[in-house]
């Protein structure tokens, strides 16, 4: 599975330092998965196609792909091949843009007083 996180949220403190504290290693802990890979999309990246909210890409048994998109009050399961297609490109370029998941590791280590 792949995650990606905008920086802003991972850097706000909500619930006190030492909650934060405890979100980011659980966040790391989880980014040592094998399957799985966390990038945070870093807060210089100004325009990323992932700014109008955000997307799950699924992929049935069957091979069937959908996407499932939300914003304020409302969401959508997109199931037509041809707008999923469009969304899967979209987080084929979000996942370029962003950090790699190593680096992405290390930044939220730095933030979380690991390094």
């Amino acid at each position: 599975m792949g995650f990606v996180v905008d920086q802003a949220p991972i850097l706000r403190t909500i619930g006190g330092r030492d909650v934060h504290r405890a979100q980011l290693r659980q966040l790391l802990d989880i980014s040592r998965l094998r399957h799985i890979a966390i990038q945070v999309m870093p807060l210089d990246c100004e325009v990323h196609p992932g700014s109008d909210g955000p997307m799950v890409l699924l992929d049935t048994p069957e091979g069937r792909k959908l996407a499932y998109i939300e914003g304020q009050g409302t969401s959508e399961l997109v199931s037509k091949p041809d707008e999923v297609s469009v969304l899967d490109r979209r987080y084929g370029v979000i996942r370029a843009q962003a950090l790699t998941t190593r680096e992405s590791r290390r930044l939220i280590e730095e933030l979380a007083g690991e390094r």
